[in-house]
């Protein structure tokens, strides 16, 4: 029988510091969870870059890069 794949998606509001909780909380609260992607839709480059090193310090968090507004 196959299982199913457990995945969420987040955004995190320009909060790196937000969702660096989120995201550990999502594999403490959640434990089926086998991936999370987190919408980057930083507002400047900088806040784009944290959010990318956050996201790639995580081996279950794939980033989505939105595009610029």
């Amino acid at each position: 029988m196959k299982s199913e794949v457990s995945k969420k998606v987040v955004w995190h509001c320009n909060r790196p510091d937000f969702l660096r909780l989120q995201i550990e909380s999502y594999f403490i609260m959640c434990e089926d969870l086998e991936e999370l992607i987190v919408v980057n839709d930083g507002s400047s480059e900088f806040l784009r870059t944290e959010i990318s090193e956050i996201c790639q310090s995580h081996k279950n968090v794939r980033e989505l890069l939105a595009p610029e507004n």
